[in-house]
């Protein structure tokens, strides 16, 4: 097993190892970067009383990539809300 992010569990409140499936190289600008969970754990602080992450509570970081550099982000809830079902047409 391969695994490509372990981070330390005093440092992060949701440790996720991600064991490494494959690379994509694209027009020489940039790659993505595909992984596996392999294990996931989270803080039961960080989350809301219907077993959801309270994002509003735990602040994760995202990362917006530019040009040259990196913009850090935390999400912000915009009060919309959908199923996962509404996804897909499917039968529709």
């Amino acid at each position: 097993m391969n695994i490509i992010l372990s981070p330390n569990k005093r440092e992060h409140f949701l440790p996720m190892p991600v064991v490494l499936i494959s690379t994509v190289d694209r027009e020489e600008k940039y790659s993505i970067i595909i992984g596996k969970v392999v294990h996931l754990e989270v803080d039961d602080r960080y989350l809301a009383e219907n077993g959801d992450m309270d994002f509003e509570r735990a602040h994760p970081l995202s990362v917006m990539l530019g040009e040259t550099g990196m913009y850090y982000t935390v999400p912000a809830g915009t009060g919309d809300y959908r199923e996962y079902a509404e996804m897909f047409t499917v039968g529709k």
